[in-house]
């Protein structure tokens, strides 16, 4: 009897697998054979944070996907149909409230109108003296570290150097973990939220077991979602005390619009938190990861890292966003490290509206979810020479295309809000860094340090394998 019951359960999964195989709408589409059958190559591939180099192979071999500057034009253009799924609120865990998450055009609109004056350029200037202060700080951090043990760990200052910036940005205070050289209980519950939050979204039926393994009982988790939530609500409830207080003359920070709509009964109290926690998950390991590893092709290039020290000496002692902005060889390589490895590698997924669409020749049906991978763009052939090489040198004369598909900041109405910030922050970091390393900096192979621990792994957000890189003079 149950011999008999096993054998009817494996016919019947073997005949749906076979028909939903022959009868899936996208089975006309090249690619591997097992993906017909199922996703589980590609689970693997996201397990490992291999997903983004893993996109741009199939790629390769296949040519067909969404790399390409049409498609981009086309899921990215204003207004487009193409909506984000509810991939991004499990993520996160905001759901609809944050404006990363929010899926309704027309919501969105509202909201990014809302926030937007406070990631302007000119509202922005007026963080510009504490984040040059703190990209100082974080220099110096450094210095003592080479003198204490002759090498550095450039990932772990910038790293702090980012969390303090956007801690103070977001919530009007600092988490000065610069100053404390340790990550707060707050960055270790972000950090881990973040990793079991993309998890939940890429792998929802191994969702508990991967979480059990990787972070401990439910019980955990809950508790560090909690002190999450308290802790960004008790800095936020600080800030609104001193807004109410004199309005006028409060701290300038990403969310001081947001504050008066929370007031004038516009905007939940729910949405400024949500903003804020994702202004953290996104603004630290981004422009941290992109100094770390601006500094290290740099480390391996004497010649070009000499040039951008003497091109940094030139500045003035107090220099400002106008005089870095001006600088071509500190932009180009800034450009270049967001081309060659851009934070989110992998693809940001849309849903193709109802009646399909075509792209490079190949029909795809409504619903269907699709994406435009970052890393596969930035390695096309056809646009950039000597895709895997490291060249600041050819944004002197960037094409129009390459101009097209370079998507570090994703694209039309939904690119990221905070790019000015972004790009204003490492321009200080790698300007602060190399007029104190002016002598330049070369790989430290101590301490069990390798070139492989710089190998890119991709959970969301692409990072140095080994989360390290030892630097010396």
């Amino acid at each position: 009897m149950a011999l008999t019951l096993l054998i009817t359960i494996i016919v019947a999964f073997v005949s749906w697998k076979t028909y939903t195989a022959l009868t899936n709408p996208l089975r006309h589409l090249p690619g591997p054979w097992i993906s017909k059958w199922t996703n589980l190559r590609f689970q693997w591939a996201v397990m490992t944070g291999e997903r983004a180099s893993y996109e741009h192979a199939l790629h390769q071999r296949y040519e067909v996907s969404l790399a390409s500057i049409s498609a981009a034009k086309i899921v990215y253009q204003i207004g487009s149909p193409y909506h984000k799924p509810t991939w991004y609120g499990t993520a996160t865990g905001f759901g609809d409230m944050a404006l990363f998450t929010i899926r309704d055009p027309k919501a969105h609109g509202v909201r990014r109108r809302l926030l937007a004056h406070n990631y302007s350029e000119n509202w922005i200037k007026q963080m510009e003296p504490y984040i040059s202060e703190k990209t100082r700080v974080a220099a110096k951090k450094m210095v003592a570290d080479l003198d204490a043990r002759g090498y550095t760990d450039v990932k772990k200052w910038f790293t702090f150097m980012a969390t303090d910036i956007v801690s103070e940005a977001a919530f009007g205070e600092s988490f000065d973990t610069l100053q404390s050289g340790e990550k707060t209980q707050y960055i270790i519950d972000l950090e881990n939220d973040g990793l079991r939050g993309f998890i939940r979204a890429e792998l929802p039926l191994l969702n508990k077991l991967v979480a059990y393994l990787m972070f401990g009982s439910a019980n955990e988790v809950s508790a560090g979602l909690e002190r999450m939530k308290n802790y960004a609500e008790d800095r936020i409830s600080r800030y609104f005390e001193a807004y109410r207080a004199d309005p006028d003359h409060v701290k300038p920070t990403l969310m001081s619009k947001a504050f008066s709509a929370v007031e004038d009964g516009t905007l939940p109290k729910v949405a400024i938190t949500s903003d804020a926690m994702t202004n953290i998950v996104a603004g630290t390991d981004t422009s941290a990861i992109t100094a770390t590893y601006a500094a290290w092709y740099l480390s391996q290039d004497p010649d070009l890292e000499n040039a951008l020290t003497e091109e940094v000496a030139m500045l003035p002692q107090h220099f400002t966003e106008e005089n870095l902005i001006k600088l071509p060889l500190l932009n180009g390589v800034i450009t270049e490290t967001l081309r060659i490895r851009p934070p989110v590698g992998q693809g940001l997924p849309r849903i193709v509206p109802d009646g399909g669409a075509d792209f490079e020749g190949h029909f795809v049906p409504g619903g269907t979810t699709v994406a435009i991978p970052a890393y596969a763009m930035h390695h096309l052939p056809q646009i950039w020479r000597d895709a895997d090489k490291f060249d600041p040198s050819r944004w002197n004369d960037a094409t129009k295309d390459m101009q097209s598909a370079f998507l570090p900041f994703g694209g039309g109405s939904r690119v990221c809000i905070g790019q000015h910030f972004a790009m204003l922050e490492m321009r200080h970091a790698l300007a602060s860094f190399y007029r104190t390393f002016s002598q330049g900096m070369r790989p430290a192979w101590v301490d069990g340090f390798t070139a492989d621990d710089m190998k890119p792994v991709s959970f969301f957000v692409t990072a140095p394998k080994g989360q390290r890189c030892l630097l010396e003079v």
